[in-house]
């Protein structure tokens, strides 16, 4: 929490998988909760979020690439889930940094 708000990053991400360790890891420790949209990659994208350990990583699949809008809009779904408060903080990182 920062300042009493919650921080969600919303991070799309297609064929990142030898960046997104180093996005999650770099993360300030105010980020709540970090969402790896995961865009239909062919590679270990997902798999390379998650093996962080980063208990705030939660990854979300696209079963096939449908774009980083598509991407951001569902990222943006999931994050309004988990703010309530006027004062929460929803922002974007891209998953190559």
């Amino acid at each position: 929490m920062l300042q009493g708000s919650r921080v969600v990053v919303v991070v799309p991400a297609f064929h990142e998988e030898l960046h997104i360790g180093r996005v999650v890891e770099t993360m300030p420790p105010f980020v709540d909760d970090i969402l790896v949209i995961d865009d239909g990659s062919r590679d270990r994208t997902g798999a390379a979020a998650r093996d962080t350990g980063d208990p705030r990583v939660h990854v979300e699949p696209h079963p096939r690439p449908r774009g980083v809008g598509a991407a951001l809009t569902t990222g943006y779904q999931l994050a309004l889930r988990r703010t309530s408060r006027p004062r929460d903080v929803i922002c974007v990182m891209a998953g190559d940094g």
